[in-house]
C-alpha cells in the first residue's frame, strides 16, 4: 500500500477527533467532586450570629460562612444546610452574645443532620474555654 498525504489524513484525523472527544468528555475534578448536605438544626434557645467551618487542623478560622439570609444568623428553631466535600472539619459557632462553641474533628463521609440542643451547647461552650 502506497502511503500518501491523503491516506495519512484519512487515518490520523479520525484518531485525533476520537482522542479529543475522550479528553473533553472526561469529568473534571470539579464535576466529579462529591458533596454532602450537613444540616445544622438549632433546637437551642440561642441565636448564632456567626459560623466558621475549616478543614481540621487549619491554622486560622478563615472567613465567616455566609448564611443565605438577610443578616446571616442561625436563630433558635431554625436549620441551615451546608454543602461540604467529604473530610474532617472544625466548626465554630458564635452566639449573638459573643460566646463561642468549637467542635473539632467532625467527620463528614455521608449526609449529616446535626441536632443542636441546649445541653449540647452547654458542653460545647464549656469545652471551648479550655
Amino acid at each position: 500500500m502506497k502511503i500518501t498525504q491523503t491516506t495519512v489524513q484519512a487515518l490520523v484525523l479520525p484518531a485525533l477527533l476520537i482522542m479529543s472527544l475522550a479528553v473533553t468528555s472526561t469529568p473534571t475534578a470539579a464535576q466529579n467532586t462529591t458533596q454532602y448536605d450537613w444540616v445544622l438544626v438549632n433546637h437551642t434557645r440561642t441565636d448564632f450570629a456567626e459560623l466558621y467551618l475549616v478543614p481540621s487542623g487549619a491554622a486560622t478560622w478563615g472567613k465567616k460562612v455566609k448564611l443565605e439570609k438577610d443578616d446571616g444568623s442561625l436563630y433558635a428553631g431554625e436549620s441551615y444546610t451546608l454543602h461540604v466535600a467529604p473530610g474532617e472539619y472544625d466548626i465554630k459557632l458564635v452566639t449573638a452574645k459573643g460566646g463561642a462553641c468549637l467542635t473539632r474533628r467532625v467527620s463528614v463521609s455521608k449526609q449529616l443532620r446535626w441536632q443542636m440542643t441546649d445541653g449540647w451547647l452547654q458542653l460545647c461552650v464549656a469545652g471551648s474555654r479550655r
